[in-house]
C-alpha cells in the first residue's frame, strides 16, 4: 500500500456493514492464510474487489463476511493520524501549485486546457480525492513552448526531456518536491491519447490529424471556477472521447479511469446535444475503433447510460469490432502489466484498431526504427527469460 502505508504501520479499523463500504475505502480483509489491508477498487452486487496501491494484480473477490472493518487512522513512529490526512495534505499542495501555474499562464496569455487530473476530480466529484493523485495533464499551444518552459523553471520545476530532441517531442514532464510530496505536470503539445509514434513515423495515425485535434481542443474550452480559481477544461463532447482515448492509451486498464468516465457522463448527460456532439468528434477524427471498446466496458462494469443508437453510429468495421467484443471487453481492467508486456500489447492494439488501410499498417514493420525497436524488445525479453531459467536451474541444483 506504499506510499500511503509503510512497513511497520499500525492501522486502526472499525466494523462496517457491506452496504456502507465505498470505492477507495481502505479495508481489512480476512482470508484463510491471514489478513491484509488494501483499497476497495470496485463494488459488485454481493462482492467487492480490492487491490494494493503498489501491486500489479487485484485480489480475489471479497465476500461480505470476509470484511473485518474499514481503516480510519494510522500509527507511525509513535504518531497517530487520520487516514485521510495524507490525501488532504497532498491534494491541498497540488491544488495550490496548479493555481499558481494557471495564474502565470493567464498572465502570459498562454493557451492551455486541463486534460485530466486533480482539477477535474474536484469539479466532477465535488470532494477531495481519497487517493494520491500522481500527475496533472495539460495541453498547450506548441508555439508558446519557450514561454511555458520559462514559467515552470521560474517556479522551481525541473524539466525531464532531451533538449536535443525537443522539436520531435510532444510530452514534457515538470517535477518538483513540495514538503516531500512530488508534484508532477505532464505538459503535452498534442493530445496524450496513446497513438503510437515512432519518432517521425505516423503511419498508424497521421500526425496531421493529431495537430487538428489539438487545435480543436484548445478552441473548445470552458472555464470552471471553484475555490477561488478559474481553470480551463474541455467541453464535455471532447472530454469524454479524450478520457476514452486515455483508457486506450493504458491498454483499456485502470478501473479508476473507467469509473471517472462514468462519473463525467452521468454528470453531463442532461445536455440534449451531448451524444450527437460526441459522435461528431469521434467520426471527424476517425476514433471509433479506439473508443468503441471503452463504451462497452462502461456498460459492463457500471451500466453507464449510453444510448444504443450512439453505439450503433460508432460501431467499427469487422476486425476492430471482433477485437472489441471477443477480447477487449473481457480484459482484466484491474491488472497493471509489466512495462515491456504493456508496450507490446499497446503496439498490437494499434495495429488492430488503427483507422488507416491494412497495407499502410503492414508497412510499419519495414521501417528501420520499428525493426530496431522490435529487436530491442526481443533482446530484453530473451535476457529476462534466460535469467529466470538460470535461477530455476540453480534452485533445482540446491
Amino acid at each position: 500500500m506504499a506510499p500511503l502505508l509503510h512497513d511497520g504501520d499500525v492501522v486502526f479499523y472499525k466494523p462496517l456493514s457491506f452496504q456502507k463500504i465505498r470505492v477507495d475505502d481502505i479495508v481489512v480483509v480476512k482470508t484463510q492464510s491471514g489478513y491484509y489491508t488494501h483499497r476497495v477498487v470496485y463494488i459488485g452486487d454481493n462482492f467487492l474487489i480490492t487491490k494494493g496501491d503498489n501491486t500489479k494484480e487485484k485480489d480475489q473477490n471479497v465476500s461480505p463476511e470476509q470484511i473485518v472493518g474499514k481503516v480510519y487512522k494510522v500509527k507511525r513512529n509513535g504518531v497517530v493520524f487520520p487516514l485521510a490526512y495524507p490525501y488532504l495534505v497532498q491534494s491541498s499542495i497540488y491544488f495550490k501549485e496548479i493555481s499558481e501555474i494557471i495564474r502565470e499562464f493567464n498572465t502570459h496569455n498562454i493557451r492551455y486546457v486541463m486534460l485530466k487530473g486533480l482539477s477535474l476530480h474536484l469539479f466532477y466529484e465535488k470532494k477531495k480525492p481519497q487517493r494520491i493523485y500522481a500527475d496533472c495533464d495539460i495541453l498547450v499551444d506548441k508555439s508558446q513552448w519557450q514561454k511555458i518552459k520559462a514559467i515552470f523553471k521560474q517556479k522551481g520545476y525541473i524539466c525531464f526531456g532531451d533538449s536535443d530532441t525537443e522539436n520531435l517531442r510532444t510530452q514534457f514532464a515538470f517535477l518538483k518536491n513540495v514538503h516531500e510530496f512530488p508534484i508532477l505536470f505532464d505538459v503535452h503539445t498534442e493530445p496524450a491519447c496513446g497513438i503510437v509514434r515512432f519518432g517521425d513515423i505516423d503511419a498508424l495515425y497521421p500526425a496531421s490529424w493529431l495537430q487538428l485535434m489539438s487545435e480543436d481542443m484548445l478552441k473548445s474550452r470552458r472555464s470552471i471556477q471553484f475555490e477561488g480559481s478559474i481553470v480551463e477544461i474541455l467541453q464535455p463532447s471532447l472530454l469524454i472521447p479524450y478520457l476514452a482515448l486515455h483508457l486506450f492509451q493504458h491498454n483499456f486498464r485502470g478501473i479508476f479511469r473507467l469509473a471517472f468516465i462514468d462519473r463525467v457522463i452521468r454528470h453531463e448527460m442532461q445536455q440534449d446535444s451531448l451524444w450527437p456532439d460526441i459522435e461528431h468528434f469521434i467520426q471527424e477524427y476517425r476514433l471509433r475503433n479506439y473508443v468503441y471498446p471503452v463504451f462497452l466496458l462502461l456498460k459492463k462494469y457500471y451500466d453507464t447510460p449510453i444510448p444504443e443508437s450512439f453505439l450503433r453510429q460508432i460501431n467499427p468495421p469487422l476486425v476492430p469490432r471482433i477485437a472489441a467484443h471477443r477480447y477487449i471487453v473481457h480484459i482484466d481492467v484491474f491488472r497493471t502489466p509489466v512495462r515491456v508486456a504493456s508496450g507490446i500489447e499497446r503496439f498490437i492494439f494499434h495495429l488492430l484498431l488503427s483507422p488507416v488501410p491494412l497495407f499502410q499498417r503492414i508497412g510499419v514493420f519495414f521501417h528501420p526504427q520499428v525493426v530496431s525497436t522490435i529487436f530491442q524488445i526481443l533482446s530484453v525479453s530473451s535476457k529476462f527469460i534466460i535469467r529466470t531459467g538460470v535461477k530455476k536451474l540453480r534452485l533445482l541444483k540446491k
